[in-house]
């Protein structure tokens, strides 16, 4: 028993770590420090942007993916962060409960503190092909006062996949365009 304790708790200490390194460094890329007293430019140019190419092909390469993969944490489940290109953030993950008992009471209690149930699906294919449940809701305002948006599926085991993003817009793109970094 003390080992299942002991197991437990640093599994539970490292998803902690793990999720708030996610959140450090996801929060740190999109802070931006601009310097005061610069000097004026005098001078104009033009940037010309650079486009680079398959070797094997004559064609350009894509653009950038919109969502880009800042940081990662593990431990009873996993959290990945994202940051768009126009400085928005999202993340996705799983989080793993003892038992199907558990997790759908925690994912009620989820539920429940949202201030509205945008949909709730039964039989959804999430990004596996498994079918479960999907639920899209908007949380309470932060801090800031600002609304977020989560979007669950549940598939009745021990676990609950999410998308956490500030707008609904942005949530749905995320799972529309299967950005997932794994």
């Amino acid at each position: 028993m003390k080992r299942f304790t002991f197991y437990f708790l640093v599994s539970l200490l490292t998803h902690v770590i793990g999720i708030t390194s996610v959140l450090l460094v996801s929060f740190l890329s999109t802070v931006i420090i601009i310097p005061q007293n610069l000097p004026e430019v005098t001078e104009e140019f033009e940037v010309t942007p650079l486009v680079t190419f398959d070797s094997t092909k004559s064609e350009p390469l894509k653009s950038p993916p919109k969502f880009m993969p800042t940081g990662r944490g593990c431990g009873n489940g996993y959290m990945q962060g994202y940051s768009t290109y126009n400085g928005q953030w999202l993340s996705e993950g799983v989080q793993v409960f003892e038992t199907s008992r558990k997790t759908r009471t925690e994912l009620n209690k989820w539920i429940a503190k949202a201030t509205r149930i945008v949909e709730r699906v039964q039989n959804h294919k999430n990004r596996w092909g498994d079918l479960g449940e999907r639920i899209v809701v908007v949380n309470p305002p932060n801090e800031n006062g600002q609304e977020s948006v989560s979007v669950y599926w549940y598939g009745g085991g021990n676990s609950v996949s999410y998308i956490d993003a500030p707008t609904l817009e942005l949530a749905l793109e995320f799972e529309r365009t299967n950005a997932y970094a794994y």
